[in-house]
């Protein structure tokens, strides 16, 4: 398997999990956890860029629906984005 391959796999792993639990929360009233959701997200985008499209529309959907969690969300997708930006800092 090439590294193209196995980086598509593991984000899309990381997604389907980040909607298993969106899914789990409407379907089956667990609690909602959008730091899980944030982190899942964030570390899919890290294996593929592509994936901030999952970013965004998660945020989009609990901006409509859950407007509470929207902050943790927020707050979290922007602390690995902000972990990156210094880990890319420090090392390129």
């Amino acid at each position: 398997m090439s590294t193209r391959q196995r980086s598509v796999s593991w984000a899309i792993l990381l997604v389907m999990i980040a909607i298993h639990q969106l899914i789990r929360f409407e379907v089956a009233g667990h609690k909602l956890r959008p730091v899980l959701l944030a982190s899942l997200l964030s570390w899919a985008f890290l294996t593929r860029p592509t994936m901030v499209i999952a970013i965004v529309a998660v945020g989009g959907y609990l901006a409509h629906r859950h407007r509470k969690a929207l902050r943790p969300f927020l707050l979290t997708v922007g602390g690995w984005v902000s972990g990156l930006v210094v880990f890319s800092w420090l090392h390129f």
